[in-house]
């Protein structure tokens, strides 16, 4: 489908994104050398029994040391709680390249549920989550925020953020590409992003991106039900992207929602590709 047309749908789905993920996304900046940065995502999610911060495993691997909130009037705050990773540890970023389904949860402790909040008007729910999702000829939308002042610039001093939202509509790339490159379908979403022809939700003008590091731990939002009412569902969360291609890569939420039935709230629905083997190989290896 053309980029044009995208363009006038965007308009229908402005108001959505407006409501439901802007509100859930979360940006994780480090301090480093008395400065601010962003350096990636986390999305916002609410269960039944807790509050969580899910993202990329190799951001969560430097949550203790340098990666945190900005939160308005309170400066950079670390989010305490239980961090779950796949490979079941902190790993180096070599270390961490190896692991193709990188995806990580963080239950938040109750005093940083209070203060995220004050500033953040909504978690996401299940409501908006679709597990097992089947995603032949589905459109999606990928929103983050990229490295680079064009997109994030930090106010120092002030503790206040400009921030300028990365939304891309974009579609899966062919079975050939998933063989090719080593990922299986039912554990990763190889989504089209040409950083060197980007076309935006705002402009059908092509310009260049020259960072897409940041996006890591965005969503991959798929666009539902189209030929009666739009809705937008969190399918999966982006832990890589290789300089020189021409793609993004996202973990299924399978993998979360599947732990999080398993270890802490069985009340969550099951996914029909990830396995309690799976789950157990990848978070407890």
């Amino acid at each position: 489908m053309s980029h044009e047309i995208f363009i006038s749908n965007s308009k229908i789905l402005e108001p959505i994104i407006t409501r439901l993920v802007s509100e859930c996304t979360l940006q994780l900046f480090e301090f480093a050398n008395e400065k601010i940065k962003h350096d990636s995502c986390c999305i916002y999610l609410k269960t039944s029994k807790n509050h969580y911060l899910i993202s990329a495993a190799h951001v969560f691997d430097f949550i203790k040391n340098r990666i945190g909130i900005l939160l308005e009037n309170e400066g950079l705050m670390s989010p305490g709680g239980e961090v779950y990773l796949s490979q079941n540890a902190f790993l180096s970023e070599n270390e961490r390249m190896n692991d193709k389904i990188d995806i990580g949860v963080l239950k938040l402790n109750n005093s940083i549920v209070t203060k995220l909040n004050s500033c953040y008007k909504k978690p996401l729910t299940f409501k908006n989550i679709e597990i097992s999702s089947q995603n032949k000829n589905s459109r999606y939308i990928i929103y983050g925020f990229p490295t680079g002042n064009k997109f994030t610039k930090v106010l120092y001093g002030s503790k206040k953020i400009n921030s300028n939202a990365f939304m891309y509509y974009t579609h899966e790339l062919n079975n050939i590409n998933y063989e090719k490159n080593g990922y299986s379908k039912k554990e990763n979403i190889l989504l089209y992003l040409d950083p060197e022809n980007i076309a935006t939700a705002n402009s059908v003008n092509k310009s260049k991106i020259d960072d897409l590091r940041g996006l890591s731990g965005c969503g991959v939002w798929k666009i539902c039900n189209e030929k009666t009412h739009y809705e937008l569902k969190l399918i999966g969360i982006i832990n890589f992207n290789k300089k020189g291609t021409n793609y993004v890569v996202a973990t299924r939420i399978d993998f979360i929602t599947e732990y999080l039935r398993l270890y802490i709230d069985e009340n969550i629905e099951k996914s029909k590709f990830v396995s309690e083997e799976k789950i157990n190989s990848v978070f407890f290896s």
